[in-house]
């Protein structure tokens, strides 16, 4: 499994929730499987979200002069 089969059907089982034309494209060879895609999907609902820094509040510390 490639990073873009697996794009490619991440994207289109949101664009159209179809198993069916997840299974044909699998078939052809273009993405990955519908049950594949949920597992992903389902991962990524249990991990942990990312730690996000405000860069405007780091600049502001950093430049304030104070040591």
């Amino acid at each position: 499994m490639s990073h873009l089969q697996l794009g490619l059907g991440v994207a289109l089982f949101r664009k159209f929730g179809s198993r069916n034309l997840l299974n044909l494209l699998f078939q052809l060879g273009y993405c990955i499987l519908y049950s594949e895609v949920i597992k992903y999907q389902n991962g990524i609902m249990h991990a942990s979200p990312p730690i996000f820094v405000d860069i405007w509040q780091v600049q502001i510390v950093n430049n304030s002069g104070v040591e």
